[in-house]
């Protein structure tokens, strides 16, 4: 699991990691990255701690490295589940997470409604409701790995 510790929700993400992982009976090996400049030893630490996948909890430092951050995730061919669409777009195995689009109209919605005069303490807030599963076929050939049939179907998008 590759997290930042000085991110509050990362912290907490990765907690909530932890805990999923402990109930499956799933060992992690956790990589608290705060500075940057540790991605590149960080990912050869992990190829070489006996890593069997990579978990990348979502961090706006990430994001905006995603391309590097998919680019090392490949070369240690392991396969990386990462939090949303871009990452797979950039290179990561898999990424599932919130539908973002959704989230941006919603957004819009809330925006409207105040402007018409809801008040804001008014409005519900809930969490979301659609994710989406995106597949790298690519980074998959790269990497070796093989997506079983009964995931792809699944998937909302493939990359080729």
């Amino acid at each position: 699991m590759v997290w930042n510790g000085s991110n509050p929700a990362s912290l907490q993400n990765a907690g909530l990691a932890r805990e999923a992982a402990q109930a499956a009976g799933v060992e992690i090996i956790s990589v608290d990255i705060q500075d940057l400049r540790r991605l590149d030893g960080a990912f050869a630490d992990l190829s070489k701690s006996g890593a069997q996948a990579i978990f990348l909890v979502e961090d706006l430092q990430f994001f905006l490295q995603r391309k590097r951050i998919c680019e090392l995730a490949t070369a240690t061919r392991l396969p990386a589940i990462c939090p949303a669409h871009d990452y797979a777009d950039a290179g990561c195995l898999m990424a599932y997470g919130v539908k973002l689009v959704d989230m941006f109209r919603q957004s819009a919605s809330y925006v409207d409604r105040i402007l018409k005069g809801a008040r804001p303490a008014d409005l519900p807030i809930g969490p979301p409701t659609r994710f989406e599963l995106v597949i790298n076929a690519g980074t998959a050939r790269a990497i070796g790995v093989t997506i079983p049939q009964s995931v792809l179907i699944r998937a909302d998008k493939i990359i080729e």
